[in-house]
């Protein structure tokens, strides 16, 4: 009632209201997926660039993906080479 922090039920808890004066806040976090971002296929990250989920420095930094001049299209060849040299970039470190 007092605005103060009870309980941090922090990740996979299950929290039980036994009082109908009890909150509880959620928060979720948003945009994150499953898996390596390397590994999403640049058709996906092409609609989400289209639809504006992505921005042309996200598809570049997240995604491995090299935009064709004008930043509109992905170069799926280009995207390919980069994401590998990534991928081996990685694995060396």
């Amino acid at each position: 009632a007092d605005g103060k922090l009870l309980e941090d039920f922090g990740t996979g808890r299950l929290a039980t209201l036994d009082r109908d004066d009890e909150i509880v806040e959620v928060r979720l976090a948003g945009g994150s997926g499953f898996g390596d971002p390397l590994d999403r296929p640049v058709e996906m990250v092409q609609a989400d660039l289209d639809q504006g989920y992505v921005g042309a420095e996200a598809a570049w930094t997240t995604y491995g993906c090299v935009l064709e001049a004008g930043g509109a299209r992905i170069d799926a060849a280009a995207s390919a080479a980069h994401r590998a040299k990534i991928k081996r970039d990685t694995t060396r470190a």
